[in-house]
């Protein structure tokens, strides 16, 4: 799991699968238990993320947790819906390219 060493300061290094993601981003929700981890960043996003810290009164640590948290949720949603997806393909389950050019013209006259 990610955490950093020192309350406000990133950085280290460890790596992480897409496949632990969601189970990663579920651990992050619900436990408030921390672990040490390593992360290395940019200096220039080391910066950035010092200055939002400073002008937030957020540690980085905080700061940093929750972009990843948030990242990570959007892209566990954006898998599970390209699997959805690639599932109802492997079904049979299309809507046919006319079908959508009728919905979509469809949409334009009504705004026209």
């Amino acid at each position: 799991m990610l955490d950093f060493k020192k309350r406000n300061d990133i950085l280290v290094d460890e790596s992480i699968s897409l496949s632990n993601l969601r189970e990663i981003t579920m651990a992050t929700t619900q436990t408030t238990k921390k672990e040490s981890g390593d992360l290395r960043i940019h200096k220039t996003l080391k910066k950035k993320l010092a200055c939002l810290a400073e002008a937030t009164g957020r540690s980085q640590t905080f700061l940093a947790e929750e972009a990843i948290e948030q990242y990570c949720e959007l892209q566990s949603r954006q898998i599970d819906a390209i699997n959805q997806g690639l599932n109802a393909a492997k079904d049979g389950r299309f809507i046919s390219h006319e079908n959508i050019k009728k919905k979509w013209e469809s949409k334009r006259e009504n705004l026209i």
